[in-house]
């Protein structure tokens, strides 16, 4: 919090999460044989119907599964996470508004915050819930926002058809 500039917060969060995100990669696989070691226990018969899998997949599977890097992410979420994600959004969106505008921006910072979103989820059932509620929906407001002001204006100063043709090319 202590980065007041928009863009610096961005950078900043961005970099922590790009080097956390990475750890979470390398960080279970010390703790691999104890989770497979209960996955065998609670699920034989389900590994038993799924050995025509072959191992890249189910390794990836795993690794996906892995109790350790769920703990990981759900901990981010809650701690860092949670206590940022409103100002996160404002400043992606105000870049966001700079490109609708016009302005030169730089468009990584909302790329790495969205990919953030993207894979900071741990529900194997919805890998995009926490991306749906929080950056999808405050994209779309203000998305919304920006069109219900400017259509008006923009309607005012060039008429109707030329904000059709407008529209069309958004």
């Amino acid at each position: 919090m202590r980065h007041e500039d928009d863009e610096a917060l961005l950078r900043a969060y961005i970099n922590a999460w790009t080097k956390f995100f990475d750890q979470t990669n390398y960080l279970p696989h010390p703790f691999s044989s104890m989770e497979q070691n209960t996955t065998k226990s609670n699920s034989s018969a389900a590994q038993t119907n799924s050995s025509s899998s072959n191992s890249t997949g189910s390794s990836s599977k795993r690794h996906q599964e892995s109790y350790v890097r769920k703990l990981m992410l759900d901990t981010w979420s809650k701690s860092i996470f949670s206590e940022i994600k409103h100002r996160l959004q404002n400043s992606a969106m105000k870049i966001v508004f700079a490109e609708r505008i016009g302005e030169s921006f730089d468009s990584q910072l909302v790329i790495g915050v969205r990919e953030s979103y993207v894979n900071l989820c741990s529900d194997a059932d919805d890998r995009l819930k926490i991306y749906k509620e929080n950056f999808e929906k405050a994209y779309l407001d203000s998305l919304i926002e920006f069109y219900n002001k400017h259509a008006q204006q923009f309607i005012a100063d060039n008429g109707i058809i030329s904000y059709l043709s407008y529209a069309d090319n958004k």
